[in-house]
């Protein structure tokens, strides 16, 4: 059972102060050095320091929810028509400890789960599940869109997340699912700004199955994703679905 875990986030808008001048009576005096005299004269403040560059336009709290695609715009992405909107949510997935046979490797068996994003600054999570409307269980996609406060923030967890990848490349990697399901996690490959890895099941070995894990930033947005089905198809399928959701995200 995967569990999930809300996030709350306050808004904070800081707005650069603007130095101001003083004629305060305590600041040091200037005598002259020509000749002795009572009379002084006050050093005049320095100019206020220039206000920072603005920052550009991030994502705010509010949109978070419209970067997620209908159903018929992930069909189109992933070329399997009949897909419906099976879960939204505004969570992390909660696993379990045991969840995977190596922890290290959770994030390249499933997408925003709470292990690999706990140290990372997360504001918000807006995550939506599809799957064919016929109940067929012959494709899921999760996808998730994580609001960051900076840029940075975000592109510096998306290097974490691939990082994790790339160690954990060619393992065997059993999911507690039911039945149990065991992956060959495959190598990161790159696209363009999305990263991607195709997972080959082995247990049970038929009918064929992979899950192909996708990840990029865009602004201040994390898209995090997991599309499973038809292995000659779920490469193509990944790349396409983040790059329809990151197309989303104002630059």
């Amino acid at each position: 059972m995967r569990l999930h875990i809300l996030l709350g986030a306050v808004a904070v808008l800081v707005a650069p102060l603007a130095g101001c001048g003083s004629d305060d009576s305590s600041a040091p005096a200037a005598t002259s050095s020509t000749a002795p005299s009572s009379s002084t004269t006050t050093t005049p403040p320095g100019p206020p320091p220039p206000p920072p560059p603005p920052a550009g336009l991030l994502v705010q709290l509010d949109q978070l929810k419209g970067l997620m695609p209908d159903a018929g715009e992930v069909s189109s992405a992933v070329n399997v028509p009949g897909l419906g909107i099976s879960e939204s949510r505004d969570a992390l997935d909660l696993l379990p400890d045991d969840y995977a046979s190596d922890m290290t490797c959770v994030g390249a068996v499933a997408d925003a789960a709470i292990q690999p994003y706990s140290e990372s600054p997360v504001v918000l999570v807006r995550t939506q599940d599809y799957a064919p409307a016929n109940a067929s269980g012959s494709f899921s996609a999760i996808t998730s869109a994580l609001l960051y406060e900076t840029v940075q923030d975000a592109q510096d967890q998306v290097n974490a997340i691939v990082n994790g990848w790339r160690g954990c490349a060619g393992k065997s990697i059993q999911v507690k699912t039911i039945p149990p399901t065991t992956f060959t996690i495959g190598t990161p490959a790159a696209a363009g700004a999305v990263q991607t890895v195709v997972n080959n099941r082995t247990t049970p070995p038929d009918p064929a199955w992979s899950c192909g894990r996708g990840i990029t930033a865009r602004n201040n947005v994390v898209v995090d994703l997991t599309v499973c089905g038809d292995p000659a198809a779920v490469g193509a399928g990944t790349t396409a679905l983040v790059n329809l959701i990151a197309a989303k995200v104002p630059a």
